[in-house]
């Protein structure tokens, strides 16, 4: 469940109002709240989605089509007829009847222009990371392409990870597996990318922190993870990661060269 409060706090971050401080809050709230942060991810997505929607003008002669097509007569007879449509225009629009005939219109029109969305939404590429975990290896989305894969075989750090894109999301798939405590960075610039979601293979605490240009989480052990960027442009920058422990830096390397989706 979230609170009203982080509500209100989520919607003003969407809508680019929120202060420093209350998009803070907002943050360290996010990092523990797994509802909170797939609401907030739907949002974004909806958001981006109605951005870049365009406004269709319908026909001239759509109100009038639909009202036409109403089969007002088919089950009634006239007496019940004549009384539902006394009822209509006494009691709701105020021996007006022209307005009963509008109202009609326009509780279809709002329910076409609500499927043009949804068939609009469905063509993009957003991906719910907790339906994917677990299968995104052997199932991987058609509608995202591989951008960078490797593999990591140090001596205190194995693992491997890939990196892929789609219109609107870039997914990093990572594998590690250490027998210390190690910290994860994953570095990005904040002009092109922002963070949406982020899974773990175990329940166990990741101490994971977000920063507009990085996140870094802790790690032991074998773990799975799947972090999900959102794209601002079309550019695909460099990232960088870096696992480091109390010793100092286990690996790290810069992601993707820098080009233009083509």
């Amino acid at each position: 469940m979230i609170e009203e409060k982080y509500l209100e706090l989520i919607n003003g971050e969407i809508d680019c109002v929120n202060s420093p401080s209350q998009s803070k809050k907002l943050q360290k709230y996010l990092e523990h709240n797994p509802d909170a942060q797939r609401f907030y991810h739907d949002l974004s997505v909806m958001s981006e989605a109605l951005s870049h929607a365009k406004v269709v003008e319908p026909p001239q002669n759509l109100k009038k089509n639909i009202v036409n097509a109403i089969p007002i007569d088919k089950y009634a007879k006239h007496e019940r007829h004549y009384a539902f449509r006394h009822y209509i225009d006494t009691f709701l629009f105020g021996n007006k009847p022209r307005y009963a005939y509008v109202f009609s219109a326009g509780v279809v029109i709002g329910i076409i222009v609500i499927s043009l969305m949804f068939v609009f939404l469905s063509n993009k590429d957003f991906i719910n990371i907790p339906d994917i975990y677990g299968t995104l290896r052997a199932n991987f989305p058609s509608n995202f392409r591989i951008a960078d894969k490797f593999e990591i075989n140090e001596k205190e750090i194995k693992g491997d990870a890939t990196l892929s894109y789609a219109e609107q999301t870039i997914l990093v798939d990572l594998t590690v597996k250490t027998s210390q405590d190690i910290n994860i960075m994953l570095g990005f610039n904040e002009n092109d990318m922002n963070f949406l979601e982020f899974k773990k293979s175990n329940n166990l605490s990741n101490d994971l922190t977000v920063k507009p240009n990085s996140i870094q989480f802790s790690s032991n052990g074998e773990n799975h993870y799947l972090i999900a960027l959102g794209r601002k442009t079309s550019n695909l920058s460099p990232m960088y990661l870096k696992i480091y422990s109390s010793a100092g830096v286990l690996y790290e390397r810069t992601l993707m060269n820098s080009r233009e989706e083509k």
